[in-house]
């Protein structure tokens, strides 16, 4: 019988503790339109770049917005508007976006859409490859 990897989802208590050991305000964040946490029952997930919305991802101002709209831009090919909007949100001059956006990639099982996706110029290992080769275009600038 072949293991299905499934979206993780937390108890909610869990995930309270989670949350306010780092400043959060847990029902802010699922009750916030557009926003990366969802609230099924008693559980609570995250919700991957593909999950949301481009319009909220494009007007969010959170690391993990601009982080989840830069994967999109970039499997959509747009590299223009991927350069902009890391430079805009002044986080492609952070070297902390990329060492979350690498260690998000690294915790992603192999078999998940942001590791497998046909990316436009090669096939990327890594969810935040294509972030990476834009820094270097972005400082450049």
């Amino acid at each position: 019988m072949a293991l299905e990897l499934r979206e993780a989802c937390v108890p909610f208590n869990e995930a309270r503790k989670l949350a306010q050991s780092c400043g959060l305000d847990l029902a802010e964040e699922w009750s916030r339109r557009g926003g990366v946490v969802k609230k099924e029952q008693e559980f609570v997930r995250l919700l991957g770049p593909h999950q949301r919305e481009m319009e909220h991802l494009a007007a969010g101002q959170d690391l993990i917005d601009v982080l989840h709209h830069a994967l999109r831009l970039w499997e959509k090919g747009d590299r223009t508007e991927l350069i902009g909007r890391l430079s805009e949100s002044s986080y492609g001059r952070s070297e902390a976006c990329y060492r979350v956006a690498q260690a998000i990639s690294e915790c992603l099982p192999i078999e998940s859409k942001e590791k497998t996706a046909e990316w436009p110029a090669h096939r990327a290992g890594a969810a935040a490859r294509g972030i990476w080769t834009s820094k270097i275009i972005v400082a450049q600038d």
